[in-house]
């Protein structure tokens, strides 16, 4: 929960409990080889994300490092106490939530002041892009903010000390880009929260006819191949891992500064 965020609103901003929660792991190659399991091994040859979906939950599994460590994330709903966020886990309750499973399986700124990453759009874990959109928030806001600088101190002298007006138009000027920093990230980062709200809804789907359906689908579209990125996602797919954010923030910078010269 962002400190910033409720200083800048002047009222408390408690955090809104998902129903979700999810057991964390990372383990390193050496780790998983060592249990001689051949469908571990065949796991850790992949450089691939790997899903099981479910009834309620969902896991995912996939290389970091280079290959030198997997990431395994566990996602089922939330039995936790109220107000906890973050607990130690039971290995023996992880394998109890799991044991029916087939083994086959906003964003506000005023002034110079401005949020980023899950302060401004928490999300569900479930499109993988919550430290993505984090780094590009701050890619985004660097880039605007030394275009900015630079735009300033363009005309200016070497060694002389800006006026106090060149400060104070600063000053402004600040103001206005970090509005254009809520403008090219929002409508992003909205698509991305909203889509992860519908991949919950996909991957925890009861055992029927829409699961039947939605397997079909995630077979045809490649999900279950080494990359979902052909047939009918590729799309979706282009615009979530394709898309020139710098590049974008950049035209945007210009056109404002078009409007103010």
């Amino acid at each position: 929960m962002s400190s910033v965020r409720a200083a800048v609103l002047e009222i408390p901003v408690s955090p809104v409990p998902t129903g979700d929660m999810a057991y964390r792991a990372v383990f390193s190659r050496e780790q998983l080889e060592g249990l001689n399991d051949d469908s571990i091994n065949e796991l850790c040859q992949k450089v691939a994300v790997t899903s099981w979906l479910g009834p309620e939950k969902h896991t995912v599994f996939y290389p970091v490092r280079g290959g030198q460590e997997f990431n395994l994330v566990l996602l089922r709903p939330d039995n936790l106490s109220s107000g906890a966020r973050k607990e130690q886990g039971d290995i023996d309750e992880m394998r109890a939530s799991y044991a029916d499973w087939d083994p086959t399986l906003t964003w506000y700124d005023q002034g110079s002041v401005a949020i980023l990453g899950d302060a401004c759009h928490p999300t569900l874990p479930y499109q993988a892009q919550g430290a993505a959109m984090a780094v590009e928030d701050g890619a985004v806001i660097g880039k605007l903010l030394g275009s900015l600088q630079a735009h300033i101190l363009k005309p200016r002298i070497s060694g002389v000390k800006p006026s106090q007006s060149t400060i104070s138009s600063a000053q402004k000027l600040t103001a206005e880009v970090l509005a254009l920093y809520e403008k090219n990230r929002k409508e992003r980062t909205t698509r991305n929260v909203q889509a992860a709200v519908k991949n919950r809804q996909l991957f925890h789907m009861q055992d029927g006819i829409l699961q039947k359906i939605r397997d079909f689908v995630l077979s045809y579209a490649g999900v279950t191949r080494k990359t979902d990125w052909t047939w009918v996602l590729s799309s979706r797919q282009s615009q979530t891992y394709g898309w020139d954010v710098l590049e974008d923030c950049g035209k945007l910078f210009e056109y404002w500064k078009l409007s103010i010269e």
